[in-house]
C-alpha cells in the first residue's frame, strides 16, 4: 500500500492514544503537565535557539524559567520561551545536559534539554 490517504508518517504515541481512547480526554495526563524542550538534543550547529512549552496549567503572567547545569550551577534566567545556547554571559554553554525549571504562581515543573556543540 503506498503512503496516502491511509497512511502517514511519523510516530504514535500508542500509551496517550489508548488513554484517550479509554478516558476521552488528557486533561489529568501527567505528561501535558511537564515542560518540554524542543528540538532535544538541541545542535547549536543546526539550530539557532530551543523552544520550552509550558503547560497550560502553570501559564501566567508570572511565569518564570530558570536554566542550570547538572551538577545544579545557575546557567540564565530567560525572558521568553526560547533559549539561544548562551549563558548570562551571553557566552555559548558547553555540551552537557541541563535543567531548566518553570516557575509561576500556580506551581513549579522542570525538563532537560541536552546540548551538543
Amino acid at each position: 500500500m503506498a503512503q496516502g490517504e491511509y497512511t502517514g508518517a511519523g510516530r504514535i504515541n500508542a500509551f496517550r492514544s489508548m488513554r484517550l481512547a479509554v478516558r476521552g480526554t488528557l486533561a489529568d495526563f501527567e505528561g501535558d503537565q511537564k515542560a518540554i524542550a524542543f528540538p532535544n538534543p538541541f545542535r547549536l550547529s543546526q539550530n539557532p535557539q530551543v523552544s520550552i512549552t509550558v503547560p497550560l496549567s502553570l501559564q501566567g503572567a508570572e511565569t518564570r524559567i530558570k536554566l542550570y547545569t547538572i551538577a545544579g550551577e545557575f546557567v540564565r534566567e530567560l525572558t521568553g520561551l526560547t533559549w539561544d545556547g548562551k549563558n548570562a554571559d551571553g557566552n555559548p554553554v558547553a555540551t552537557g545536559t541541563y535543567v531548566f525549571v518553570v516557575s509561576s504562581a500556580n506551581g513549579t515543573t522542570r525538563g532537560r534539554v541536552a546540548v551538543i556543540r
